[in-house]
């Protein structure tokens, strides 16, 4: 196989030379589509190579249309080949076509995917996502560019969590760029999957879920906690997000510019508990909601939703309803660097006469690969979440009656003990609210010399 990036390089160079001499989103697009069609017909093992070395050898419009002359596998499929078709037929003149394929003529070589799996390409279409999306040419074939880093991978944790057997359809309402939903396909077969997303276009997202090979797709270009959801009630098995702080300061920005209030028209989220500067039990809410009765919902978080006095009133809605079936606590320097460890909070509305939350303390489960820690025995993580342990420092059951309601929290070391958690006690505004007052008394003792 080609080495990845020079592979990347390459796609995206065949791109800069070939007819599309306006650099226009539209005809961006209809590369990229071109791209996802040749390499779903590598993930299905060359079922589409009679139509895909038709698409290369096109001579007129008449052959374009014995392209879609095909068994396809899925309405998806067929759906993407008549796009890339019918956009090609609107040209003024096949000769940007022509140049296009004649500058990715290289991807028909036998040996360019050799050893390539689905995971790969699915990279490789985000890598060469990023670089056409940089406005100056030259940079987008430089060899030190600067990716943006996909986000912590949760998605396989979840798969064992939910331990989905049969097909099922799954949501993620603050998909970001798509990998976690991308991933989840990866890990689980027949998925039907629906993203929201305003940091991505959507078309991207549905493309690379594509070549992941989902069952069906609809990937939203909208804002999960708009005044009325963009999806159906009690809809999906499986919901999971995961939030980084930097990527919610860019949805922050967008309820600006769209002048989003706390307003909930269809009353899924309770705009008494949520606050401008904190979204996720507006998130957390609007999963419940969305989930079917015997749904599971996973949100990936910090600690402040979970120990927060200000969010005291959203947490005490989950306890009232019942809906909290565990809490598990993740390794710290999973995202970055920075110690701060992310939690899980699994959601279930159908937990009947079950009053225990489960607390989980897997702060040991990570092992550091020289800059962040790789959350690693994560069957051995999913077992201990479905078949309990005896191991108390790591593991306890609390029935809801006897949490106390004025604090209502939910942090796995409010619960258990162990030496490994201590550092979760740190609470960071004191420790800067100290520190400023020392240097404050350092200033005013240089000021006297």
């Amino acid at each position: 196989m080609i080495d990845s990036e020079v592979l990347v390089r390459d796609i995206v160079q065949a791109y800069n030379h070939s007819g599309f001499k306006n650099d226009t989103i539209k005809e961006r697009n209809f590369f990229l589509s071109f791209l996802t069609i040749c390499f779903i017909n590598h993930v299905q093992k060359g079922h589409y190579r009679e139509q895909v070395e038709l698409l290369f050898n096109i001579v007129d419009s008449d052959d374009l249309k014995a392209v879609l002359e095909a068994d396809f596998l899925t309405i998806l499929h067929s759906s993407l080949f008549h796009e890339v078709v019918n956009e090609a037929l609107t040209l003024p003149d096949l000769t940007p076509f022509f140049e296009m394929t004649d500058k990715l003529s290289f991807l028909l070589e036998s040996d360019v995917f050799a050893n390539c799996n689905t995971l790969d390409l699915t990279v490789i279409y985000d890598r060469v996502l990023q670089r056409l999306q940089m406005m100056n040419a030259e940079d987008r074939l430089s060899k030190a560019f600067n990716y943006q880093e996909p986000p912590f991978d949760f998605s396989e944790l979840v798969s064992l969590l939910a331990n989905k057997t049969e097909p099922h359809h799954a949501y993620d309402p603050f998909a970001i760029s798509g990998e976690s939903s991308v991933s989840y396909v990866l890990h689980n077969k027949d998925i039907e999957i629906t993203t929201e997303s305003v940091t991505q276009t959507s078309k991207y997202i549905h493309q690379k879920l594509l070549i992941a090979g989902a069952a069906n797709i609809e990937t939203k270009a909208s804002y999960a906690l708009s005044p009325v959801a963009n999806v159906t009630q009690e809809s999906f098995d499986v919901a999971y997000t995961l939030f980084q702080p930097t990527e919610t300061e860019g949805v922050r920005d967008h309820e600006i510019k769209e002048r989003y209030k706390k307003e909930f028209l269809d009353k899924r989220v309770d705009s008494n508990t949520i606050f401008d500067k904190y979204r996720e039990h507006g998130f957390i809410q609007h999963i419940l909601w969305s989930l079917k009765k015997d749904g599971i919902g996973f949100v990936i978080l910090g600690k402040g939703p979970l120990h927060r006095q200000s969010e005291n009133e959203a947490r005490n809605l989950l306890l009232e309803r019942n809906y909290v079936d565990a809490v598990i606590q993740l390794p710290p320097k999973l995202v970055t660097s920075r110690t701060v460890p992310l939690y899980i909070l699994i959601l279930k509305k159908n937990r009947d006469n079950n009053t225990k939350i489960k607390f989980i303390d897997a702060s040991s489960f990570g092992q550091f690969d020289g800059k962040c820690n790789k959350l690693v025995n994560l069957q051995q993580l999913a077992d201990i979440y479905h078949s309990k342990s005896s191991d108390t420092s790591t593991y306890t059951e609390v029935d809801v009656s006897e949490i106390d309601r004025n604090s209502a929290l939910l942090t796995v070391s409010s619960y258990i003990s162990s030496e490994e958690a201590t550092y979760d006690q740190i609470d960071t505004d004191i420790i800067r609210q100290e520190l400023a007052k020392q240097q404050k008394l350092t200033d005013h003792l240089l000021s006297k010399l």
